[in-house]
């Protein structure tokens, strides 16, 4: 299996996300926006694509109304541009490719907090980590190695799904997160939660460890959930603020694009952003709770 995540960044336009890209891909040597480069493709013409456009919520319970109108619009504005859109249903069991991705987490949460010594060279201790990681790597100790083939089968089975499927699309546009941006820390764990959490990681006890797992999945997949299948299958995908809401926040759509698909992502997020600039948008502040 494949790692998760991958290092990149977060940026305000495809220029500097092509520029991190090329950086990040050992272009650094090269001329800036030769061809062949990343910042050379987000210059180059985009040509009429083929985009299978999915409304499934994934591994969310359901998508927004924000989440469904900014799909909605994308869809449109490609069209406009001349873009080939064709509605699809993924034909995927999400709730497996949730159970699957959730044992991949905890495995490497496992592997990377309390098999820390390795690097470290001492015991991993309790308050060096938040307590949500540190729970969720007993649980990848407890139920994380039995559930393991059955989780890298489903891998192999989204990852050979979307492959062939992008062999017919040139990209999938599909949500980003299932709502609109949250305040920050608005996902932390409430005090019960903590106790939970807490408890289960001094005495992991299955059927309490299964319980904790179900229970954070469904709340952070009421969130997000969209952007696992391609952790999951590690094609390359980018999210982009096309949309934005009545309360002035960007509601992000995915695209993704087959394996070494990257240029053809950026050349379509240049296309967009010129079309729908976003680069001077900036979403309202506000007061921070007493």
């Amino acid at each position: 299996a494949g790692e998760l995540g991958i290092d990149h960044g977060v940026s305000r336009s495809v220029r500097d996300s092509a520029l991190l890209l090329d950086l990040l891909a050992g272009n650094a040597d090269r001329p800036l926006g030769a061809p062949g480069t990343f910042l050379g493709a987000s210059r180059e013409p985009c040509k009429r694509l083929n985009i299978a456009y999915v409304t499934e919520p994934m591994l969310a319970p359901s998508l927004s109304a924000d989440a469904r109108t900014a799909l909605e619009d994308a869809a449109q504005l490609a069209s406009s541009l001349g873009h080939n859109i064709e509605p699809i249903s993924l034909g995927i069991d999400f709730a497996a490719v949730r159970h699957a991705f959730l044992t991949l987490w905890s495995v490497t949460a496992e592997d990377l907090v309390l098999n820390a010594e390795r690097i470290t060279g001492r015991k991993p201790l309790r308050e060096e980590f938040e307590i949500s990681t540190w729970a969720m790597a007993h649980v990848g100790r407890k139920l994380g190695e039995r559930g393991l083939p059955a989780a890298l089968e489903e891998q192999r089975r989204i990852t050979e799904r979307l492959t062939g499927l992008l062999q017919r699309y040139d990209v999938i546009l599909c949500a980003t997160l299932a709502g609109a941006p949250i305040r920050i820390g608005e996902m932390q764990p409430t005090s019960a939660e903590r106790m939970q959490m807490r408890a289960v990681s001094a005495m992991p006890l299955e059927p309490l460890l299964k319980k904790l797992l179900a229970e954070a999945a469904n709340k952070a997949f009421a969130w997000a959930g969209c952007t696992e299948l391609f952790n999951l299958s590690g094609q390359p995908a980018m999210s982009i603020p096309l949309y934005w809401n009545a309360r002035g926040l960007p509601v992000g759509v995915q695209f993704a694009a087959r394996d070494g698909g990257e240029a053809t992502l950026l050349r379509l997020a240049a296309q967009l952003e010129a079309a729908r600039p976003w680069f001077d948008k900036r979403p309202p502040l506000i007061k921070a709770r007493s």
